[in-house]
């Protein structure tokens, strides 16, 4: 028996439910909600970037994102986003990611957008796919919003 405390679960760490993390939940991540993905929010997805902000509130973001919304064609969405860009090589949280000017936030400026899309590169589940802004303007994936 490698348990030296009173719990018995062989694994050495004494909270008795044989993961060896010490946190007593189980899932051997040890943050203590769980699920096992490590974040602590209890949620069992493993944040992403580039996720939703429906709140415009940038605490809906990861610890290094900002959160942008905005209103094309009558459809409000949210994004967020690592912050202001000036070409694709400055976009590299995750591969494809892109530098675009996101449609009906009011500004002029391009940030980072987890893809493009068009009818051969559909936007991931939940995502919707927003016509880019001026002449030029890229298509974009974000997410709708009440």
């Amino acid at each position: 028996d490698t348990e030296t405390g009173p719990s018995g679960d062989g694994d050495g760490d004494g909270d008795g439910d044989g993961d060896g993390d010490g946190d007593g939940d189980g899932d051997g991540d040890g943050d203590g909600d769980g699920d096992g993905d490590g974040d602590g929010d209890g949620d069992g997805d493993g944040d992403q970037p580039y996720g939703p902000c429906p709140g415009g509130e940038d605490s809906e973001c990861l610890p290094d994102e900002i959160c942008i919304t905005g209103d094309s064609n009558g459809q409000n969405w949210s994004q967020c986003t690592p912050g202001e860009c000036f070409g694709n090589m400055q976009c590299d949280t995750i591969p494809g990611d892109i530098c675009a000017d996101y449609p009906g936030d009011g500004e002029f400026v391009q940030y980072c957008a987890a893809q493009g899309c068009d009818d051969q590169n559909p936007c991931p589940d939940g995502m919707q796919c927003f016509q880019g802004f001026g002449m030029m303007g890229q298509n974009v994936c974000l997410w709708p919003s009440n």
